[in-house]
Parts: structure tokens; sequence; C-alpha cells
């Protein structure tokens, strides 16, 4: 079993009901629909997506070592 889907099944065992792996490639697209919230003063003061969204959309500029990016959510609702 590959290493990806060991951590799927620990996460769904684990109740997770959502599970993702992705490239750490930047997020060009997410980063320009950061930027154009920003100017439009949608930003609501949250300072770590809004105030640096290169830093926010380039996960390689905080952790240079990462390969991929594994997402696991839990559901708010019972």
């Amino acid at each position: 079993m590959e290493r990806a889907e060991r951590l799927q099944t620990v996460a769904i065992e684990a109740g997770a009901t959502g599970y993702g792996v992705c490239h750490v490639d930047p997020f060009a697209d997410t980063e320009r629909e950061i930027a154009q919230r920003v100017d439009a003063g949608m930003s609501a003061g949250m300072r770590f997506t809004f105030g640096d969204p290169t830093t926010a959309t380039t996960i390689r500029t905080t952790f240079p070592w990462a390969e991929r990016i594994v997402v696991v959510a839990w559901s708010y609702l019972p």
C-alpha cells in the first residue's frame, strides 16, 4: 500500500470527512484571487492569507523541503 493510501485509511478511520493530496507548486490563480479581494476590501482584517498572498500561496516559501500537501477535513456538523 502506498503512503498516500495509508494516510487516507488512517484519516477515514479517525472520522475524517475529506482527504486529499496535491502538489506544492505555487497557486498562482489563488494568489490573483486573494489580491483582487484585498483590492476590493474583502480581506476582513485576516492577516495571514491576505497580508502576504505570495507566501500564503507558495508552500515552499515556508516549507522548502515540501513535496506534497496533505489535506484532511472534518465536518462541523454532527
